[in-house]
């Protein structure tokens, strides 16, 4: 089901949710230590604020900046005088715990104010680093190395490259990894392929509950189930892995799943490049724009074009009990992995504070489509989203490949009732 996501209501006492932390010497080993916890992934994020008596959009820019938005965007994308805006509501859409200020006492007075209403209408904890407490805040503060003992941690876990695996057909793969690979990179490999497995086995099992046998399966579906289950993979050998064991999901239930033959000497005849690295993952976060952020992430994740994307309705942005997030696009169900989702969040939320204030339509809400035209009642247009798209890929320097599974086609093996 689709979560609303209004606007977040600011808690009474804004103060309520602020730490004061006491750097007395301003040190470096304090700069260096607190901006070390920087992990917008865990939410965690550390921004070094432009010093003096600059305006909100300056602030909000340093946030936007700390946030994984690039320096100067906001003028760049034409949204400078959104910056403080924007900067709230992309603490909201990352889900962001935690934000340090460093060097605080560099801020006017009522900066502290400002940050501290913006970081409670978000629901985040704002820690202010200062040389010495402000009078506003109605506390002495606290040593600044309580915050490493309070702050996440980010992980340190490196588990490596992926291993390679044997480019043959999904019948024999799982018996040539075991072959080819040592224990270790087997076991890596092996547990990657069998979770896809026992996930695409359910899948394809409920495509063929009794009654079914005969009936064609669109092939759209299965490029789906393969879209799906590979978008996270980071490698061509992940990628491999995961499809052979959607291949081998499907088998089980009775059901084909045929690649498209191709020129050239691979088994594998659609292309394995890793549709969404964290390359790029990292550049598109760098739009400030919510909708222009939005429609790239879904594009590079599926390879949908403008037409597609345009009839995306605030319904189909999917959120369930996982961290995952789904998009329904052109009747066809995509995955967003948990590094993207914020990207497509933002625009959720923009587009219900958009709505807010407008008499309700027969549609609801959820009817409504979630990127708009030159203003936000009026629809897009195919050539207006394709506009977006180019501008938003060529600024942030990724190039949007087309789907990784064409002509994909489904089978049933069962035969005919």
């Amino acid at each position: 089901m689709t979560t609303p996501l209004s606007a977040a209501a600011p808690r009474s006492d804004p103060w309520r949710g602020v730490e004061v932390l006491v750097d007395v010497d301003d040190t470096a080993e304090c700069v260096a230590a607190l901006g070390a916890r920087h992990d917008l992934g865990h939410g965690v994020v550390v921004c070094h604020p432009t010093p003096g008596p600059a305006g909100l959009s300056v602030l909000g820019e340093d946030v936007l900046v700390a946030l994984g938005k690039r320096p100067g965007g906001p003028g760049a994308e034409g949204v400078s005088r959104r910056a403080w805006e924007l900067a709230g509501l992309w603490l909201r859409a990352e889900q962001v715990r935690h934000l340090v200020v460093l060097r605080a006492q560099l801020l006017p007075t009522p900066r502290w104010r400002e940050l501290a209403e913006l970081t409670a209408a978000a629901g985040t904890r704002l820690w202010l680093v200062t040389t010495e407490p402000g009078h506003d805040v109605g506390e002495r503060g606290r040593p600044w190395r309580v915050a490493l003992s309070l702050l996440p941690t980010p992980p340190t876990t490196v588990t490596g490259a992926f291993p390679e695996v044997p480019d043959v057909e999904f019948p024999l793969f799982r018996t040539a990894a075991r072959r080819l690979l040592d224990p270790t990179g087997f076991a890596r490999v092996d547990e990657v392929y069998r979770t896809t497995l026992a996930q695409t086995r359910d899948v394809a099992r409920g495509w063929t509950h009794p009654g079914t046998a005969g009936r064609p399966v669109d092939a759209r579906h299965g490029a789906a189930v393969l879209q799906r289950h590979t978008i996270d993979a980071t490698s061509t050998a992940e990628v491999l892995t995961r499809v052979r064991a959607v291949q081998a999901g499907f088998f089980t239930a009775g059901l084909f799943l045929q690649l498209p033959p191709r020129p050239g000497l691979s088994a594998v005849r659609v292309s394995l490049a890793p549709r969404l690295d964290p390359t790029d993952a990292d550049r598109i976060r760098g739009l400030c724009s919510p909708s222009a952020a939005a429609a790239l992430t879904i594009a590079a994740a599926t390879g949908l074009r403008a037409g597609a994307l345009a009839s995306v309705r605030l319904r189909d942005v999917l959120y369930g009990a996982g961290p995952d997030q789904h998009v329904v696009a052109d009747g066809t169900l995509y995955r967003l992995p948990t590094s993207v989702a914020g990207l497509v969040r933002a625009a959720v939320i923009e587009r219900h504070a958009q709505l807010a204030g407008e008499p309700a339509s027969g549609l609801g809400l959820g009817g409504a489509g979630l990127f708009t035209g030159s203003s936000p009642e009026t629809s897009v247009t195919r050539r207006a989203l394709q506009q977006v798209l180019d501008r938003a890929a060529a600024y942030a320097g990724v190039t949007v490949s087309p789907p990784s599974f064409p002509g994909v086609a489904v089978h049933d093996l069962r035969g005919r009732p």
